[in-house]
């Protein structure tokens, strides 16, 4: 049995239906970060009635957070290929409505975490299966790794490649389209600054507030605007216009560092601001610090009240920016199985249009972290969307016919990264 022979023979096994409803399967659990374990034990016990090899991995910090890494075992002699997807969703934001309930309408299919990625890791899962399902044997292995924490800087990705997750080459499924093969992002860098108030002595009702009082969230504000010009210290990166890139994602203040909102009558003495470094080679925590630290100390030249804290997320919630060769095998091989599908050529290679704006960053994401590691990962995975009717609705959307391609893509890749045995 000959590529071409093969690939048609899985393909065969890949069918829609069955591909809706796993995905819909997926979307009925409401797999926010660190919730994500009863969607794990599921998945456990669909690999393991199939005759997978399967881990349970426990993620710190959490106790009780768990992510599967499934293994369809091939014959021996080829390569190992990884299919990397992670199971929590975004948080839920104003307006959603019955967020875990799939619906399909046309070639949509929606519901909260489709899109960011459940049909991705979806697709993925079902490629395994087409392959297993089809009896064409392989001499590598897939090695299926449904992780946790991606939200959380990828920290679940991080953990199982260094607790025995492993292969030679790997896809990610982020949605940036199945026509594009990405394998160039940003790196991200999470930093939280805290500005602190100062109580009053006396005169708490008096006009302008109390003698003496600092408010944080006033001292934050001009934090924000100051880093929002901040000129970071790195090299010009031309693949990525624009970058770095920063962007204040939270904002939370008000007594205390839990920052309660009780007793507002007053001063804010705790603000905490969460701000998103979209990186480029050569950043790091220590300059991205360095970069906030000397922004601050400038502010306090003119005003001395600004008091502050800086905090940075640990190592395995850092995603390096990466920028994998476009000759890496893992490239050609996702190329070729996408011509023998199409007879057509990908679209692009590299920055994948779909995640940059004009002026925009490249989105990270687990890949990054699995191309640091050593193992060369490209990123293709169905597209859909993120509507937002104020006051309406709310959901996220994925392509029907992006996610079934997705499916059939991975598992004609696989046959190729894998290597045919003796059928």
């Amino acid at each position: 049995m000959n590529l071409e022979e093969a690939t048609a023979r899985v393909i065969a096994c890949v069918d829609e239906d069955e591909v809706v409803r796993f995905a819909s399967d997926l979307i009925g659990f409401p797999s926010l970060s660190g919730n994500e374990s009863k969607l794990t034990y599921w998945l456990k016990g669909f690999f393991e009635t199939r005759g997978y090899e399967v881990e349970l991995q426990a993620v710190p910090p959490l106790k009780d957070n768990y992510q599967v890494i499934a293994r369809l075992k091939g014959t021996g002699g080829g390569k190992n290929l990884m299919f990397n997807g992670h199971l929590d969703v975004d948080p839920l934001m104003l307006d959603c409505k019955d967020p875990w309930t799939a619906v399909r309408d046309g070639n949509k299919l929606r519901g909260w975490g489709v899109w960011n990625m459940k049909a991705g890791t979806s697709a993925l899962i079902m490629a395994a299966e087409a392959i297993r399902k089809s009896g064409v044997r392989l001499r590598g292995d897939i090695v299926v790794c449904a992780v946790v924490a991606e939200l959380e800087g990828g920290s679940g990705t991080y953990h199982s490649l260094r607790h025995g997750a492993s292969a030679d080459m790997a896809i990610n499924a982020e949605p940036y389209t199945v026509d594009d093969i990405g394998t160039t992002t940003n790196g991200a860098i999470v930093v939280r600054v805290s500005t602190k108030g100062k109580f009053g002595a006396d005169g708490m009702f008096a006009e302008g507030g109390m003698p003496g009082q600092v408010d944080a969230l006033e001292k934050m504000l001009k934090v924000i605007a100051a880093v929002k010009q901040m000129k970071m210290t790195c090299e010009p990166w031309p693949t990525v216009p624009g970058s770095p890139y920063i962007y204040c994602g939270a904002l939370r203040a008000g007594r205390g560092r839990d920052h309660s909102d009780l007793s507002p009558y007053l001063n804010i003495d705790f603000c905490t601001a969460t701000f998103h470094i979209f990186t480029v080679p050569g950043q790091t925590a220590g300059t991205v610090q360095n970069d906030f630290t000397e922004i601050i100390e400038t502010l306090r030249l003119d005003d001395p009240d600004i008091m502050y804290e800086i905090e940075m997320d640990p190592a395995e919630k850092i995603m390096p920016p990466m920028d994998l060769p476009s000759d890496s095998p893992i490239v050609k091989i996702v190329s070729d199985a996408y011509t023998r599908l199409t007879g057509k050529k990908v679209k692009s290679i590299g920055l994948a249009d779909s995640i940059v704006g004009e002026n925009g960053p490249a989105c990270p994401s687990d890949h990054s972290h699995i191309n640091a590691f050593g193992i060369p990962c490209v990123n293709v995975g169905p597209d859909g969307g993120w509507v937002h009717e104020p006051g309406v609705d709310h959901y996220q959307y994925v392509n029907i016919d992006e996610m079934v391609f997705a499916t059939k893509l991975y598992a004609a890749a696989a046959l190729d990264a894998c290597g045919l045995a003796e059928q």
